[in-house]
């Protein structure tokens, strides 16, 4: 067993793999937020610990490709806080982790 962090930028997939994606492109691109990614790991009754700690790549940039050009700074702000943050777990395969959420988030099987 191995102690991962998993941040919610992984799962979303309107960003490039070099922003810090790690599942497959969709065009209904959404930023996944923090709460949304807790509520995956619960319904995968998996026991994990919330930290402040932010994805190196996530930054103001990248949440305010998800806004219209016309959003106020607060509305930028509130992204990021929103979908950052990050979860620590156990895991055997961080990766099969990852496929498992992301089924969940995006409701495939």
């Amino acid at each position: 067993m191995v102690e991962v962090r998993i941040y919610p930028i992984y799962f979303n997939s309107g960003i490039k793999r070099s922003q810090g994606r790690k599942v497959p492109f969709r065009n209904n691109a959404k930023a996944v937020t923090l709460q949304q990614l807790l509520k995956a790991l619960n319904q995968l009754k998996i026991e994990y610990t919330v930290e402040t700690k932010q994805h190196p790549k996530h930054s103001y940039e990248l949440c305010a490709q998800f806004l219209p050009s016309t959003s106020k700074p607060e509305e930028v702000e509130r992204l990021f806080s929103t979908t950052g943050g990050a979860v620590k777990i156990t895991t055997d395969s961080k990766r099969q982790l990852i496929k498992d959420i992301d089924n969940l988030l995006n409701g495939s099987k």
